[in-house]
Parts: structure tokens; C-alpha cells; sequence
């Protein structure tokens, strides 16, 4: 019994430590995208705030040991890119239509998790 028991702490203290990264960086998120719509306006700013939460957010589940929520920050990160360098080449603002939004959301999400997989079955180095 006392080890099933320790066993649903431990599952316990992960989903914790997953769910207050992910407040945290949901908040971080719209803290930083509202302050760059303020203080800057426009969709740059706005698009430039969100990629820069991203990324402090997989700092912050990298932290707390929440790897699946620094995966799927990583993967909004690589999508928030490419949304932002395609929206500054064409000067557009708007998505261009919900097939390409979901597209780029979707190659992104399978470059982050091919190279999760990839770091799972390379061997690490010594020293």
C-alpha cells in the first residue's frame, strides 16, 4: 500500500508541477503580449510579445521539470516564428485562412516532438 500510495504523489506532484508551469507561462504570455500592444501597438508587437513568452515559458517548464509543457510551448514557439517571419515578409497582419494556420501549428508541433524523439534515442556524450 505504501507504495501505490507514493506512486500517486509522485503522479500528483508532476500534474502540479505541469499545470503552475503552464499558468505561469500563460501568464507571462499575456502579460508580455499586452504590454507590447500598449506600450508599441500594432500586430508586430503584439505577434513579437508572444514569441518571446514562448520562450521564457519553456525556460520556466524546463525549471519545473514539466517537459510536455515545454514541448508544446516549443512547438507554439517554432509556430509563432514562422507566423511572424512569414506576417513581416508580406507586411500582413492576419493569418491567411484557417488551412494554413492549423498547417503551420501542425508542422510545428512534428518538428518539436521528431526532435524530442531524436534526443530520446541519441546517445548522450561522455564527460
Amino acid at each position: 500500500m505504501g507504495r501505490n500510495s507514493s506512486s500517486h504523489w509522485a503522479f500528483a506532484w508532476s500534474a502540479g508541477r505541469h499545470a503552475l508551469a503552464f499558468v505561469i507561462a500563460w501568464t507571462v504570455g499575456f502579460a508580455s503580449v499586452g504590454l507590447a500592444q500598449r506600450a508599441l501597438g500594432g500586430w508586430p508587437a503584439s505577434e513579437v510579445g508572444q514569441l518571446l513568452s514562448t520562450v521564457l515559458g519553456i525556460a520556466i517548464a524546463l525549471r519545473l521539470r514539466a517537459p510536455a509543457v515545454a514541448y508544446f510551448l516549443a512547438a507554439m514557439a517554432a509556430f509563432s516564428a514562422s507566423e511572424l517571419a512569414i506576417h513581416l515578409y508580406y507586411g500582413l497582419g492576419a493569418v491567411q485562412g484557417a488551412p494554413t494556420h492549423f498547417a503551420v501549428i501542425g508542422f510545428g508541433m512534428s518538428g518539436v516532438a521528431l526532435g524530442a524523439l531524436l534526443m530520446m534515442r541519441t546517445p548522450r556524450a561522455a564527460g
